[in-house]
């Protein structure tokens, strides 16, 4: 049970709205002491009495006093102090050099027509790429979380393809690397500020999902392989593939997503020393 005057650590922030449209935020705090989790919810009228920098991921905070819903097993926070702030994202000198090597990479490429197709969708959108979040909240969710999980995926592949000995396409999984989540640039809309996430509705109702997204910039640049790849990276359509992995390449790039997806660096807290 959450304990008066403990310190926490919030996770997983979410901004909503309720029903009759007041703002709200909806996190999960993890005990320092224990690591147990508990689902909170913060309202619009003690949202307002907060400075901006209070609720974000990563930060650790003092719960004064709060109120127990049992019946949605979830805490109300009436009354909390902010004990030590926690970074938004990547510095800005990080996320340009994580930027540079993805460029660096793509012109390592023997495929001219996909060296091209993928350095102009990465010119076109360098902005909103070095601020992207890789996730609302499993993963990678804070401001440059996309461009580090995109880097890890890079590293994980470069070090799989040493152990691997059947014939592997290395440059289309690379290329999967650098293009399976560009979806989320427009999938998620990140504040520069305050490391605030949410999911841009109006890319939902057009596109459903980054994946989507993705799978229909390569088929319409003519990459089948790579379509494929994207399509099914998420490794099974309960999970939220279009399709299930049909190629060594695909069911490769699955797991070398996944794996930077659970083992990477998943909290904003956790990037300090980061060294690229």
């Amino acid at each position: 049970m959450l304990e008066q005057n403990h310190d926490y650590k919030i996770k997983n922030l979410i901004s909503d709205k309720t029903r009759d449209n007041k703002n709200m935020k909806r996190f999960y705090l993890r005990s320092l002491s224990t690591g147990e989790e508990y689902k909170c919810v913060i309202w619009e009228d003690m949202i307002a009495s907060l400075e901006d920098n209070v609720i974000k991921n990563g930060n650790i905070i003092n719960v004064i006093s709060f109120v127990f819903k049992e019946n949605f097993n979830t805490y109300t926070i009436t009354k909390l102090k902010l004990v030590k702030e926690s970074p938004v994202g990547l510095p800005p000198q990080t996320r340009d050099k994580l930027y540079e090597r993805l460029i660096s990479t793509t012109n390592s490429f023997k495929n001219e027509k996909l060296k091209t197709a993928i350095l102009e969708e990465l010119s076109k959108n360098e902005k909103l790429l070095k601020i992207s979040s890789a996730a609302e909240r499993m993963h990678h969710n804070y401001v440059g979380g996309l461009l580090l999980h995109i880097n890890e995926c890079l590293d994980i592949s470069q070090k799989l393809f040493e152990i691997t000995y059947q014939k592997i396409d290395r440059e289309l999984v690379l290329a999967a690397c650098i293009t399976h989540d560009l979806g989320k640039m427009f999938e998620y809309e990140v504040d520069e500020e305050t490391g605030d996430i949410q999911r841009n509705e109006k890319f939902d109702q057009s596109w459903l999902s980054h994946i989507y997204y993705g799978f229909s910039w390569a088929n319409n640049n003519g990459f089948d392989k790579l379509a494929h790849i994207i399509a099914s990276h998420h490794g099974r359509i309960d999970w939220g593939a279009i399709v299930e992995p049909k190629t060594i390449e695909a069911r490769l790039f699955h797991h070398i997503d996944d794996i930077s997806a659970h083992l990477g660096r998943l909290g904003v807290d956790e990037i300090d020393s980061l060294n690229v």
